[in-house]
């Protein structure tokens, strides 16, 4: 069965995508965007392509997709995305090969980590890692308290969520939220290439399409 395929690309290759699907839709924000591509400027990271896509088909999205990076496989491995390639239902994409971190015990655990408490682990085939906002110190961020009210994140010790930000969604999945927060998402990240949002929104995905904590924004 062909896949229908919404893919960022940032000079990737993306002749995988003929293997599972005669044609794509193709965000491209390369130097050398492949022509006939819909070409955006690099600024909000591929989140902000499958932000753009939502909100300018909201009305006719398909029924289901798979939104995803052009370097897919370096997130989940190419065995492990045929066994679900053909999900109609959500699916976040995520290897089960990514780094475990656990507290061992010991005092240089703590040391290292700053914490006694695990880093990161799976559990129900979904990635957990812990919730304190490690990567802010490398990444700049405007909107932080407004992601973190949005999302609820302070009610939570771990974030669940499929590295990568690569998923499969229906119509239903991105429908429950309004078009208004989609824009406010998107909107949150195109002042720069690579915002702190991102990270936060890649954090976030998970809660947005696959729970209901944020039912009534």
């Amino acid at each position: 069965m062909a896949c229908n395929f919404l893919v960022s690309r940032y000079e990737q290759d993306v002749n995988w995508v003929q293997e599972y699907a005669p044609s794509m839709i193709l965000y491209d924000r390369s130097d050398e965007p492949i022509p006939g591509s819909i070409i955006v400027s690099n600024l909000g990271t591929d989140i902000a392509d499958k932000l753009h896509f939502i909100i300018t088909n909201y009305s006719n999205l398909p029924p289901v997709m798979i939104y995803t990076k052009a370097n897919l496989f370096k997130y989940i491995t190419k065995e492990e995305f045929d066994q679900v390639k053909n999900n109609s239902f959500f699916t976040p994409l995520l290897t089960k090969n990514h780094k475990e971190i656990k507290y061992d015990g010991t005092e240089e655990y703590v040391k290292r980590h700053g914490t006694d408490k695990n880093v990161s682990y799976y559990q129900n085939g979904i990635y957990y890692e812990i919730n304190n906002f490690w990567f802010l110190n490398e990444y700049p961020c405007k909107y932080f308290n407004e992601i973190r009210k949005i999302f609820k994140m302070d009610e939570r010790e771990y974030n669940a969520f499929a590295p990568g930000s690569n998923y499969i969604l229906t119509k239903e999945d991105i429908q429950k939220h309004p078009i208004d927060l989609y824009i406010k998402l998107y909107n949150f990240l195109i002042w720069a290439v690579y915002p702190g949002e991102a990270q936060l929104l890649e954090r976030n995905l998970f809660y947005l399409w696959g729970t209901d904590i944020i039912d009534g924004i």
